[in-house]
Order: C-alpha cells, then sequence, then structure tokens
C-alpha cells in the first residue's frame, strides 16, 4: 500500500512540476513590406514584430536561463513565413561554422539555430530548418516526435546570415509550399519551437521548453503561432525530373563503355486541402550514395534504411510497426531481390494526407523483372492530439497464374496521457499461407513512462513461425520476447558534470509457443557525461540458444547449442559539439556461439577549417571459438569532406570490408546548381582482394520545378 501510494506521489509531482502554459508568439502580416533576406533584420516591420525570447536551457541543466538570451519574430505574407532569429554572444566569442556541408548533422556541431514547424499541429510531426552562420542549410522531418528522423527531406526555402560584435542572426523565408501548408480561410496556428544549440558553452537552448528526457523534436511541447490568416498554396505541382549516365569497365575491358543512360522523375501535386498524390516513373536509386560497410556476427538479417524520396514522403502515415523488428510494410524491399540486387521500378502512384481526424494512404508500385506489383492501404483515426488507431494491409503480387501472392494485415495504437509521459503502444499482423494461424501472427505491446528522472519501460513482442511479410522485414520468426528496462537519470554540476545515468535491463527469449528457452540477458550500465565527454561501463549475463547450423564467417560454422557466459561493453566518447569529436568503444564477451569476441571500434571527425573535413570510423572483431583458428574481421571507411561554399562539395570515400574481401573508392561531386537541383558527378572503384576491379563513372542531374496551378 505503502509501495502504491508512494508511486502516484511521484507521478503527481512529476506532472505537477512539469505541467507549464503552452507559449504563444503571434505573426505580423508584412503589409507589403519588401523583405529581402540578408541575415540583418534592418526593415523597420521586424521592430514593431512582437519578440519571442527568454529561451530556456535543455542541457546541460534543464530549465535554467542562459547567461546570454535569444530573440524570435515572424512575419507573414500570401507566400511565406519569414522567421528571424537573433542569438546574443558571451563577450569577446566568436560563433562557430566550421561546416559547409548542405544536409549534414556535422552542423550541429557549430553554433546553430532550427526553427521547427507542427504544420499540421498534430504534436506528434516536426520540419526542421537549421543553418549555421556560415548559412550552412540542413533540412529534416521527423515522426512521432524523433521514432523516425529523416534528412533526406528536402525543401525550398531560403536563409541568410550575419555576425556582430554582440550577436549573429539568420533570418528565414520558408514558402509555405515547402512546408505543405494547404489553404484555409480565417486563422491558422501552427506548432513552433525554436532551438539554439551554443558550441561555445555546450548548451541547447529552446525558446518552448522541452523536457530533455523527451529528445529534441518534442512537438508535445511546442508553443503556438498565432495570428496568421489566409495563409496556406492552393493546388502546388512539383516535378523533379531527372537523368543519369554511368559508363564503366572491368578489368577484363581496356576502355569505359555505357553501363546504363537512364531517366525518370517524381511528380507532386496537391488533390485537397491536405491530400497529396505523387506520382515515380523509373524511381531513382539514390546510386551516388553508399551504404556503410558492416560485418554481420550474427544469423539474423540486418537492417538498412530507405534513402529513395520517393518512398520517404507520407511518413506520418505510412509509418507501423517497429523498424528493425517486425514490420509487415518496408519500403526498401520495393526495387531490391532477396540478395539486395536493384530491380528496375517502372513505375510508382502514392495518395496520402488527412481529412480532420482521419489520416490515410494509398501507394502502388510496379517493378520487374520478373514484373511484380506491390500495393499497401493505411488508414488512421486521431481522438486526441497524440493518440491513434490504424489498420493497415499490404500485397505482393507477381505476374503469372502460378505466381505466389502474398498478404498481410495490421490494426495497431498509440495513446499518451498524463502530460505525454505516460505512453501505451501496441500493434498486431497477420500473413496469409497455408501455416496454422497463431504462426502467422505477430505482435508487440509497449508501456512507458518518460519521467524526469526515472523513465522505465516495459515491452512484449510475438512472432510466430511463419510470419512472412513479403514486402517488410522480420529480425527473427518463432519468437516471444519480454524487455524490462528501468533507467535513472540525475541531473548535477558536481565535478563539471552534466547528467549521471544508471540503468538496469533484462531480456527473456522463448519460441513463439513459449515451450523453449531461445535466450536471456541481464545488465547494468552506467553513464556519466561532461558538457565535452563523456564514458558509459556496462555489463551482464546472457543466453543465446542456436537452433539450426549457420555460417558465421566464411568457413566457420556454429552448431546448435546454447552459449551462456558474460560480456562487458566500454566507450569513451568526445561530443559532436567538440572539434575534433570521436568514440572509442570496446566489447567483450565469453558467450559468442561458445567462443570468445573482442571487438574495438573507434571514430572520430576533425574540421582542419570550414572547408575541409576528415572523417574516419573502423571495426575490428577478435573472434576464437573452438576448435577453429582465431579469426578476425575488419571494416574501415574514411571521409575527406572539400567544401568550397555550401552550394559545393567534393567527397572522397574509402571503404574496406575484409569479409566481403573487397574495398571500394568514391570520389563524389555535388553542386546545388538551383534551389532543389542538383548535379552529382560520381567515380566509383570496386576492387577484390583477388584483383578484380569494376569502375564507373556517373552523371546524375535533377532540376526541380515548383507551381501552383
Amino acid at each position: 500500500m505503502r509501495a502504491a501510494l508512494l508511486l502516484v506521489f511521484l507521478v503527481s509531482w512529476t506532472v505537477a512540476t512539469s505541467a507549464q502554459p503552452r507559449r504563444t508568439l503571434r505573426a505580423a502580416v508584412t503589409g507589403g513590406a519588401d523583405i529581402e533576406i540578408d541575415g540583418r533584420l534592418d526593415e523597420l516591420i521586424w521592430e514593431t514584430t512582437e519578440e519571442g525570447s527568454s529561451f530556456v536551457e535543455r542541457v546541460p541543466v534543464p530549465g535554467r536561463a542562459p547567461p546570454v538570451d535569444s530573440h524570435v519574430r515572424v512575419l507573414f505574407d500570401a507566400e511565406a513565413l519569414y522567421v528571424g532569429v537573433r542569438m546574443e554572444l558571451l563577450p569577446g566569442e566568436r560563433p562557430r561554422a566550421l561546416s559547409l556541408a548542405r544536409d549534414s548533422f556535422l552542423l550541429f556541431s557549430d553554433d546553430a539555430v532550427t526553427v521547427k514547424i507542427d504544420v499540421a499541429r498534430d504534436r506528434r510531426t516536426t520540419i526542421g530548418l537549421a543553418v549555421n552562420p556560415a548559412g550552412t542549410q540542413l533540412d529534416y522531418v521527423a515522426v512521432e516526435n524523433g521514432r523516425q528522423f529523416r534528412t533526406e527531406y528536402d525543401a525550398v526555402w531560403e536563409v541568410a546570415t550575419s555576425v556582430d560584435e554582440t550577436s549573429w542572426t539568420a533570418e528565414y523565408r520558408i514558402p509555405f509550399e515547402a512546408l505543405g501548408l494547404p489553404e484555409q480561410p480565417g486563422p491558422r496556428v501552427l506548432g513552433l519551437n525554436v532551438t539554439r544549440d551554443h558550441s561555445a558553452r555546450v548548451a541547447t537552448d529552446d525558446w518552448s521548453p522541452i523536457p530533455p528526457e523527451f529528445g529534441p523534436v518534442s512537438a508535445v511541447h511546442y508553443g503556438d503561432l498565432v495570428g496568421l490568416s489566409g495563409v496556406g498554396t492552393g493546388r502546388s505541382l512539383t516535378l523533379v525530373p531527372y537523368g543519369r549516365v554511368t559508363l564503366g569497365h572491368s578489368n577484363w575491358a581496356s576502355s569505359y563503355r555505357l553501363l546504363e543512360l537512364w531517366a525518370g522523375g517524381d511528380a507532386r501535386l496537391r488533390v485537397g486541402e491536405d491530400v497529396w498524390s505523387e506520382l515515380t516513373v523509373f524511381t531513382d536509386f539514390a546510386q551516388v550514395d553508399l551504404d556503410d560497410p558492416v560485418v554481420n556476427l550474427d544469423r539474423f538479417p540486418l537492417f538498412f534504411p530507405e534513402k529513395r524520396p520517393f518512398f520517404l514522403t507520407g511518413l506520418d502515415i505510412f509509418e507501423y510497426g517497429e523498424p528493425g523488428v517486425a514490420q509487415i510494410f518496408f519500403s526498401r524491399r520495393i526495387g531490391l531481390d532477396a540478395y539486395g540486387g536493384q530491380l528496375p521500378i517502372y513505375g510508382g502512384f502514392k495518395l496520402y494526407g488527412h481529412e480532420g481526424p482521419i489520416g490515410f494512404g494509398l501507394l502502388d508500385v510496379l517493378t520487374g523483372e520478373p514484373r511484380t506489383n506491390y500495393a499497401v492501404a493505411r488508414v488512421r483515426s486521431n481522438f486526441t492530439q497524440s493518440s491513434y488507431l490504424g489498420v493497415i494491409g499490404t500485397m505482393r503480387e507477381p505476374s503469372g497464374e502460378d505466381a505466389d501472392r502474398g498478404y498481410a494485415f495490421g490494426v495497431d495504437g498509440s495513446f499518451r496521457a498524463l502530460s505525454e509521459r505516460l505512453q501505451a503502444s501496441a500493434a498486431a499482423s497477420m500473413t496469409t499461407g497455408g501455416a496454422p494461424f497463431a504462426d502467422r501472427l505477430s505482435g508487440r505491446a509497449e508501456l512507458r513512462w518518460r519521467g524526469a528522472a526515472l523513465t522505465p519501460s516495459a515491452s512484449i513482442l510475438y512472432v510466430g513461425d511463419d510470419f512472412d511479410p513479403d514486402i517488410g522485414f522480420v529480425l527473427r520468426q518463432g519468437l516471444l520476447r519480454t524487455v524490462a528496462a528501468l533507467p535513472w537519470i540525475h541531473r548535477t554540476d558536481i565535478a563539471g558534470l552534466e547528467s549521471v545515468t544508471l540503468e538496469a535491463r533484462g531480456q527473456l527469449d522463448t519460441s513463439d509457443e513459449a515451450d523453449l528457452r531461445l535466450g536471456a540477458s541481464t545488465s547494468a550500465a552506467l553513464t556519466a557525461d561532461w558538457p565535452a565527454w563523456g564514458f558509459s561501463i556496462s555489463g551482464g549475463l546472457s543466453e543465446d540458444v542456436v537452433e539450426a547450423p549457420f555460417e558465421l564467417l566464411p568457413s566457420l560454422s556454429i552448431t546448435p547449442g546454447a552459449y551462456r557466459g558474460g560480456f562487458s561493453r566500454y566507450r569513451l566518447f568526445a561530443k559532436d559539439s567538440r572539434n575534433p569529436s570521436g568514440e572509442l568503444s570496446y566489447y567483450g564477451s565469453s558467450a559468442f556461439f561458445g567462443g570468445v569476441i573482442h571487438l574495438v571500434s573507434a571514430s572520430g571527425s576533425v574540421a582542419l577549417g570550414p572547408h575541409l573535413r576528415v572523417s574516419v570510423s573502423g571495426e575490428q572483431a577478435f573472434i576464437h571459438i573452438v576448435p577453429h583458428d582465431p579469426r578476425r574481421t575488419l571494416t574501415l571507411s574514411s571521409v575527406v569532406t572539400v567544401t568550397p561554399t555550401t552550394a559545393l562539395s567534393l567527397d572522397l570515400v574509402f571503404q574496406l570490408n575484409d569479409v566481403a574481401r573487397q574495398t571500394i573508392g568514391l570520389a563524389r561531386v555535388r553542386w546545388r546548381y538551383l534551389p532543389g537541383s542538383d548535379l552529382f558527378l560520381v567515380y566509383r572503384q570496386d576492387l577484390t582482394f583477388d584483383g578484380d576491379l569494376d569502375a564507373s563513372v556517373t552523371l546524375k542531374m535533377s532540376v526541380r520545378y515548383d507551381a501552383v496551378l
């Protein structure tokens, strides 16, 4: 009884102390004033507009007033928002601006300011527009308050910056078309926050306070931008055609030959107030990018995120399931065969949007060879600003009368209460086939509490033996997994600390019928954070039951059995707000399939001025499983980035994977010659350890055209 009363008291105290009135800022109409985007805010209309100030520190000390304040004002006309942010400097400070590479998170290692807009005011979705004092831009979209975070989002907006002795200033012009803001008569309210990352203090300040346990894109805590009226766009149309030519040669060809001549594009049209249609023809596979080199040291598949622009829009609608665990819709499965090879996407259509509390999405894509049709249908109903119920269905239908068709269905929901701190979510899915019903099911439920100090969570996952979605991702079949975690964070400035975190965690895996034990682990962790660096130590006991033999590495097979032992992990890191920054970690286990593993990984990044940056990462594993000889794996990746301007960059990339027995070298020039339009020139060379060489040169050009019909 006393424990229950204590729990009620702690919950009530946390909610009461965290409840704050929502901040508001009134935008003013430009009234025909000509706003020049030069980073100076010297037009008279800026001085007469309501100012938002009194920013609040999120880190290192939540809720503290920063020693220097920031100030934000917002104007609007019929076409765009104008946001001016002025950030005061410490005495003698010069704001840091070492990153000129567009769309890179390295921008946040500089001084930076981010305007965050919740367009639908659904308290779940963020469009973020960030800039540093050099004018380097980064835009992103965050779904479900950061559950998915995509920098591949690409909007067309303007910003200019200026620096004086006491402050630096960012002046934005954000077209309503870039925000996807539909026309609406009468007053309108948007969710708004402005975040300043202050490198000199290694601190982050928000205009509308966000408790750090919620993360940087918690739209639940945004303020309201009021005063808007008669804004938005009509039937906006965006066309992005592209062309690509690739020449290549191999060690058996003495000269370059034409490998591929390809053209296609995407189109996006608003067909309703908040309803969008999209069309893709010969979809771009982002051939100018590389995935990070990895070695799979387990028997389960690796998860790689989606990068193709057509599949990244409408994320707030199509998002379903637990990424990388059990999903019936994983768009990266479309257009790739079972071995990761590319299949041509002839075309695709997508319709998505909102009608009141109802969100919906339809997706249909045709690929080859053989010709296969993929379809997804999704409906979500919001019953509070941050709670919903939804259903989804997927289909894979190859051509031919005897083709093996696959269907999957799912239902999910999320509920939040007590100032959004209590979160409950659940999802259940089913695939078709001849197996028993229970074997074709998957489900997951999670309960989480976000307290200022305690953030406990518990979850249960069920995956049937024959749960096999054709366009989904399944980490492991025939699994019943329960997980409980109890992290406790203490924020303090003793010895210069920011925080100390202790966490206890337990996991139990059984077969889907709960009659066979498949594994278990218990662990404890300690993390200490200082403003510029930190370290963590963790360790515990684990058990892994292998049911069928598999090949871990070439000529290294693992036999079935139960493997038990201890493990430990040590991590030392210099934070991204520092230059140079980096991380060194070690993982060791005596439970590694009857042997031992020592895994060392390191990464680092240093900016040698604003125009040159070098980043290096690597991972080496030492494995000894008796009776096999000791084995070693190694992956390396290095990137040298040269950025003469914010519109032009050169990346020199080198990758090595000694398990795949190959190296990859890539030289990439990217020129953003017009807003939203890019030209890429890429040279790629693949060299195996046996001396086989493949080289290619790719020229790719995209053109973005925006109009309002």
